[in-house]
């Protein structure tokens, strides 16, 4: 358990340094899809124990589902992180037009 628990955190150290703005814009999107996928356990024990907590023990399928929508969430949100516009960025990076500037 030791071992996990140290591999675990040199996982998430080391992983945050990967999005870092000096890498390359592709290289920073596949990080925060691949992060979520080495992170899924976590959303997995939340999901687990909160369905133990408030249904009970799980069935080998409901086990199943739970852990799929565990990695499923975290890819949802890492997409919606990598795809979102930031309003400073995209008004920053627009020409300006004398008829916007008027």
């Amino acid at each position: 358990m030791l071992l996990h628990i140290a591999a675990a955190v040199t996982f998430s150290l080391l992983g945050a340094l990967q999005f870092v703005p000096g890498f390359r814009r592709r290289h920073r999107a596949w990080m925060k899809r691949g992060y979520p996928i080495g992170q899924g356990a976590g959303r997995q024990a939340v999901l687990l124990s909160t369905w133990a907590l408030a249904v009970g023990p799980t069935t080998e399928l409901s086990r199943a589902v739970l852990m799929g929508a565990s990695w499923t969430l975290n890819l949802l949100v890492a997409e919606w992180l990598i795809r979102r516009r930031h309003p400073a960025a995209t008004t920053a990076s627009r020409p300006t037009t004398p008829a916007a500037a008027g």
